[in-house]
């Protein structure tokens, strides 16, 4: 994940200004925070997959081993 925010924040200026120079728009930058970049978008993506784990896992509790056999003679 962070790989992916390093390589996109320091490819996808030089990316996005050859396509908006078509466009006639010179001079383009990011203004980049690398706080957010490198510290709250990473914990933001791992909590959500933290809730998701644990809202499935939790659910899974609630069922029983026979209950997954019955109607299956």
């Amino acid at each position: 994940m962070v790989v992916g925010l390093l390589v996109g924040n320091l490819c996808g200026e030089g990316l996005c200004g050859i396509l908006l120079q078509s466009f006639g728009a010179y001079g383009f930058q990011f203004v980049i925070a690398w706080k957010q970049l490198l510290v709250l978008i990473p914990l933001t993506g791992l909590a959500a997959a933290g809730m998701a784990v644990w809202m499935g896992t939790r659910e899974i509790s609630r069922i029983k081993a026979y209950e997954c056999c019955i109607g299956k003679e």
